[in-house]
This record gives C-alpha cells, structure tokens and sequence, in this order.
C-alpha cells in the first residue's frame, strides 16, 4: 500500500482531530517501507499529546525526531527547531510533519511554505466530526480554508479519523464519511 509518492507529507486539522496520532501510525508505519525518516513535531499550541512524547518508540524504529528539546520540549511556546530547514532541504531523507490545530499550529507551518513549494508534499486534512468546529460541512470548510490562508499552503487530501474513543462505532465513523 501506498499512501502518497510525496517526500514530505504534513498532518494538519482543527483542534483534537487526531492529527498527532495519525501522524505517530503513518510515521510508523512508513518507516517500514523506506530508510531515513524523520518526524518533525510543529505542535506549538497543545501540550497534551505531541509527538515528540514518543521519542523513545520513534529512535527504537529508526525514526529521528525533530522536536525542540531541553526546557522548550514541554513548553506551550512558538519554539521551531532550527533543524527543520535543513531537514526540508535535505533530499535523502523523507519528513512526516505533525503541526498543530487550527490557524496558530498553521502559522508555524507557515514559516516554512517557501522551502515545501519547492519540495513536493501532501498536506492531509484530519477531520473528526465528534469536535466542534468539524460537525457540519460549512465549519470544516471554513477551518481547511483558514489553516491554508495562514500556512499560505494547499491541503491535497482529507483523512477521516472520526472517533470517540472507545465509544466509536461504524455508524460514527459513517456520519465522518458522510461529512
């Protein structure tokens, strides 16, 4: 299975998508399939769960992480490690990129949209019709919209990860499908 024939491929999404954990499995899962990997973790608004919280599991996999570190790894700043770029610009290497929610995880993202034109990338919408501003088309839209604007980036393709935890069931994730 292929997932995309992109070097770089970015999760984006409203706030509680499941962006980061999306981006956590693909990483994991595409590690299997190629050598030199690296997960960039731009979540800079939500301390709750990002990726660089993995770190052990990822370096296990042979995944490098690029995440700030020190005092900055658990800090609820706009912190981009300098690191980033050179990773962008180096072409042995393929990036997975975990941005955070909504128009300010999008803003970080937006820092680098120069450097990604020029690369090519797939940018995946995370869509979860259980949180509030993704329960109907007109919101989304309009959150897809925003985050493009202040990334000054296109998304390429949407990702269904409608869920409830463990009270998730077919016909929920059917109502995300429908979305």
């Amino acid at each position: 299975m292929q997932f995309s024939d992109k070097r770089i491929i970015l999760f984006v999404g409203g706030y509680g998508s499941g962006k980061t954990e999306v981006a956590v499995n693909f990483s994991l899962f595409w590690r299997k399939q190629l050598t030199g990997l690296s997960i960039v973790d731009l979540d800079v608004v939500n301390p709750y769960f990002r990726s660089r919280e993995r770190l052990d599991l990822f370096k296990e996999q042979g995944i490098k992480v690029i995440a700030p570190e020190g005092a900055l790894a658990t800090a609820d700043l706009p912190a981009l490690p300098a690191e980033t770029s050179s990773a962008i610009k180096d072409k042995s290497r393929n990036i997975v990129f975990d941005v955070g929610g909504d128009e300010p995880g999008a803003t970080a993202l937006g820092r680098y949209s120069r450097m990604l034109a020029e690369s090519q990338y797939d940018m995946w919408f995370v869509v979860n019709a259980c949180r509030p501003f993704s329960q109907a088309v007109e919101p989304t839209i309009s959150l897809l919209r925003s985050v493009e604007k202040t990334s000054r980036m296109k998304v390429t393709g949407l990702i269904n990860n409608t869920n409830l935890m463990q009270y998730t069931d077919l016909p929920l994730i059917k109502k995300g499908e429908q979305l």
